[in-house]
């Protein structure tokens, strides 16, 4: 079985019996994505924002996660709250605040996911637009085809979604 799958189980049973709002560490959710079946770079911490990041990548089928561990569970609230209404405002219409279906944080990545005070992001793939010999298009886009672009794109997948969720739970066994 796929380890990443034996992973996501394992915290989820633990997900069932406890929930912290204590802001979650680099430490604790690079273990639950390296016991999931991921690799995770080393983490760099970004003094000006006080957010730390890291690179996760499965293993099995070279998805890639960017991580982002804010300080403490408000400071990341306010980060989404903040790149949600810059979204609104960019597509020029409401939309659900949703931890699952969050703003997009960083180009060449699709939507993020948010877990108390954690974002996570799946790159894209491809990444880029080539063109015939291999080497990266300049996109021109109109405001109208951003906005579509910005409806289009797509979500974390679910089983990392679930894997960051089962953070809290297994920092009990910490």
């Amino acid at each position: 079985m796929n380890p990443l799958i034996v992973g996501l189980f394992s915290g989820l049973i633990a997900l069932a019996q406890v929930q912290s709002a204590e802001p979650l560490t680099v430490e604790q959710v690079r273990d639950v994505f390296e016991h999931g079946g991921c690799d995770t770079e080393t983490p760099i911490y970004w003094e000006s924002s006080q957010l730390t990041t890291f690179f996760a990548r499965d293993s099995f089928d070279d998805r890639v996660l960017l991580v982002f561990v804010y300080p403490d569970v408000a400071t990341a609230e306010q980060e989404h709250r903040a790149t949600h209404a810059e979204e609104e405002a960019e597509r020029g219409t409401a939309l659900v605040f949703d931890d699952d279906h969050g703003p997009r944080l960083m180009p060449g990545y699709g939507r993020s996911a948010w877990w108390q005070n954690v974002a996570i992001m799946q790159a894209l793939q491809p990444p880029l637009t080539l063109n015939n010999d291999g080497e990266p298009m300049a996109i021109i886009s109109t405001n109208a085809s951003r906005r579509s672009e910005l409806a289009a794109l797509p979500t974390v997948d679910r089983d990392f979604v679930l894997l960051l969720r089962s953070v809290a739970a297994s920092a009990v066994s910490y």
